[in-house]
């Protein structure tokens, strides 16, 4: 029996179960399948679909992941994914990639210590961060990490997604996915209205459904 919370369970399989910000969505699609390495910033609101972005992602690179949390990487779990970037892989594609959450927690440090990995990243590897802070259009202007924001986010690749036009495709994805859970019982008019108490957040969604 599969005990992982349901909205682990039901992300999407692939591209084409993936909802919404579909230009973001392709564009980065684009990326990561134009060029042998690199580094994403893939920033939205809760609940948009950021870490099953970057799943799906290494999935079509065929790649090995490594999932971390911004907050437990520091300047040592930096220094040593450097480290490993020139191991090969036995298996697969020989892909790659580390997905970094919540990567605005990340102290300031542990930003100093990327600006030298990434300009050293080999080729067939791939780090992406995902954060919930939008950053402004002008990089320069951030103020995230500080003097270390605009040489760190010029290193990466940025994408942006939205919650914006997404409440009927959302609750309609909820609604399909609680009568595959065999729990449906309510108009798609009451998915709307739930996910609007919790401000489009898809994945709080799940999880108050799930308990």
């Amino acid at each position: 029996m599969d005990r992982r919370p349901l909205f682990e369970r039901v992300r999407p399989a692939n591209r084409a179960e993936f909802v919404g910000n579909a230009d973001a969505v392709d564009a980065a699609y684009a990326y990561v399948k134009g060029h042998d390495r690199g580094a994403l910033w893939v920033s939205g609101d809760s609940g948009t679909g950021k870490t099953s972005l970057a799943l799906l992602l290494a999935k079509e690179l065929g790649a090995h992941v490594e999932c971390l949390w911004g907050d437990s990487v520091g300047v040592d779990a930096v220094r040593e994914i450097a480290e490993t970037w020139h191991r090969g892989i036995l298996v697969g594609s020989g892909w790659r990639v580390w997905i970094v959450d919540e990567a605005h927690a990340m102290p300031t440090r542990a930003v100093q210590a990327w600006l030298n990995a990434l300009e050293h990243i080999p080729a067939r590897r791939l780090v992406i961060f995902t954060s919930s802070e939008k950053l402004p259009v002008r990089i320069a202007q951030s103020e995230l990490f500080g003097k270390d924001s605009f040489p760190f986010f010029s290193r990466l690749k940025r994408f942006h997604l939205t919650k914006q036009g997404l409440s009927e495709p959302f609750a309609a994805r909820l609604r399909e996915i609680m009568q595959a859970e065999g729990r449906d019982g309510h108009p798609i008019e009451w998915y709307e209205a739930y996910l609007r108490e919790r401000n489009g957040n898809l994945r709080l969604a799940l999880s108050d459904l799930d308990e």
